[in-house]
């Protein structure tokens, strides 16, 4: 009777949060299995270091908002955002959404320098990623259908398989597109000068539309036999030549044939206008700018007080939670106050992975996320640098399938070799990394172990300790009931 009583309990302890009015969660763990934000809801987490979710869906006219100002460990399987969602992130987090997701509200980053790492992304609305300095802010899309609006602001972006008609606003930015689809026909602008946007698979007739192309700024194609370039000043499209495709660049009026400049190695074909935009040239598209929204105060209406302990047979591990409703109360050590829904699931919940680093042992999330950048806005397989055409200085190493380029040591516009070699680990992070393992831990900097230690700001025992503003506990916090089913579990225990 107990194990059945323990059973019970474990199945009525996952939490689906539905919130439909505003709602401030102060803990420093936040789990659960779903959170649904209504139209009529605002919820904001407030300096959480642990925020693990399986699911996060935002209505339209729904509101989302993390903040926080240390370092915090997250971990989103997919998002579904129809609403406005903001992350503002301290330095050196990473933000992953491991599966699926869809934004055709408004999505924010605001951080100094990030890693955002989305797989499988549909984009219809709005993307913002907005760092303040350019020394390694890295965005991630593997998998990216676009037909809204991206922005990136000092933000090195590497997309795979990359479709859809949509625009991205580069200010200064660079974008790697490892692979196009058939359908891919971006509208690219250029916000400000030294800016890059490459190509480095390409299907067979390839079209863009470029804004404000000129003042420095960079496009680069794969170079599978340059013959030459043309503009047909008629139709203000630029024309560019290789042995078995041809590109068309739609760039608008005005532009000078003689002051384009083709650099080419065995790799890349770049080129930029080596003069002023011309007043006849593309105007429009997408604009990249930073919306960044104030939450409202937040109403209390009811405030659960939540108790967690942990009880082991031989064969299984049980969660067990007693609920006592309060007028104050403390989840996991902080506090909680709510004007939510809670609704149960049979499902278990997403086990917590306190102040590891994002892994067990081996995978410490080292923060030497990939993309080789060195900030010469290079696409360092060969050595060129974006910028200035006579440079050597390397970048983004250009491993195509792993994310292994290393974070180079210096951003001197172009003008340094770069280092961001990673000797193929597949490491995701902002620091020097020759280890062989794949390091998963928001720690930063040096990992040359190969026990997946994942040495961070506290030295990890093999789990990649990263920051941490405060212990928290293991078995943190993973639901709240309703009233009803609070009652109705201590009725269930008081009977067996």
């Amino acid at each position: 009777m107990k194990l059945l009583a323990s059973l019970f309990l474990f199945l009525t302890s996952v939490i689906a949060l539905d919130v439909s009015s505003t709602t401030t969660i102060t803990s420093a763990s936040v789990l659960g299995e779903s959170y649904l934000i209504e139209s009529t809801g605002v919820l904001e987490l407030l300096n959480s270091i642990q925020l693990y979710l399986t699911s996060l869906t935002v209505r339209s006219l729904g509101q989302f908002f993390f903040l926080a100002d240390s370092l915090t460990n997250i971990d989103i399987q997919t998002m579904d955002n129809s609403g406005y969602v903001l992350f503002d992130l301290p330095d050196s987090t990473y933000l992953p959404f491991r599966s699926n997701s869809r934004n055709s509200g408004e999505f924010v980053v605001n951080t100094g320098h990030s890693i955002v790492d989305f797989t499988d992304l549909d984009n219809t609305g709005s993307l913002t990623l907005w760092a303040t300095f350019y020394t390694g802010p890295i965005a991630f899309f593997h998998g990216l259908v676009n037909t809204g609006n991206i922005c990136l602001h000092e933000f090195v972006s590497n997309i795979e398989n990359a479709s859809g008609k949509g625009c991205y606003a580069l200010s200064q930015s660079t974008v790697y597109i490892q692979s196009a689809a058939s359908d891919f026909e971006p509208t690219v602008v250029f916000e400000d000068p030294s800016n890059g946007f490459y190509i480095v698979n390409t299907p067979q007739v390839l079209r863009l539309k470029l804004i404000n192309f000129g003042n420095g700024n960079f496009i680069g194609f794969p170079n599978q036999g340059y013959i030459t370039m043309n503009y047909f000043s008629g139709s203000g499209y630029l024309v560019v030549y290789i042995a078995i495709y041809e590109i068309y660049v739609n760039i608008g009026f005005g532009y000078d044939l003689g002051l384009f400049i083709a650099s080419s190695n065995s790799e890349q074909v770049r080129i930029k206008y080596d003069g002023s935009v011309p007043s006849g040239a593309n105007q429009g598209g997408c604009s990249c700018s930073l919306n960044i929204r104030t939450p409202p105060a937040p109403e209390s209406t009811i405030e659960l007080e939540t108790s967690s302990e942990v009880s082991t047979s031989s064969s299984i591990e049980i969660t067990s939670s007693s609920v006592v409703t309060s007028t104050s109360s403390s989840v996991a050590g902080s506090t909680y106050r709510s004007s939510t829904k809670s609704h149960s699931s049979s499902k278990s919940c997403p086990t917590p992975k306190p102040t590891n680093g994002h892994g067990n042992n081996g995978n410490g999330h080292d923060n030497n996320h990939g993309n080789g950048h060195d900030n010469n806005h290079g696409n360092n397989s060969n050595g060129n640098n974006h910028g200035n055409d006579n440079h050597n200085g390397n970048g983004n190493s250009n491993n195509h399938d792993n994310h292994d380029n290393g974070h180079g040591k210096e951003h001197n516009d172009g003008h340094t070799n770069g280092n961001g070699n990673n000797n193929h680990n597949d490491n995701h992070g902002n620091g020097n990394s020759n280890n062989n393992n794949n390091n998963h831990g928001n720690s930063k900097g040096k990992s040359n172990n190969n026990n997946g230690n994942g040495k961070g700001n506290d030295k990890g025992g093999g789990n990649g300790k990263g920051h941490k503003r405060r212990d928290v506990l293991d078995n943190s916090a993973c639901s709240t009931h309703k009233s009803m089913l609070v009652l109705a579990s201590l009725v269930f225990l008081a009977i067996v």
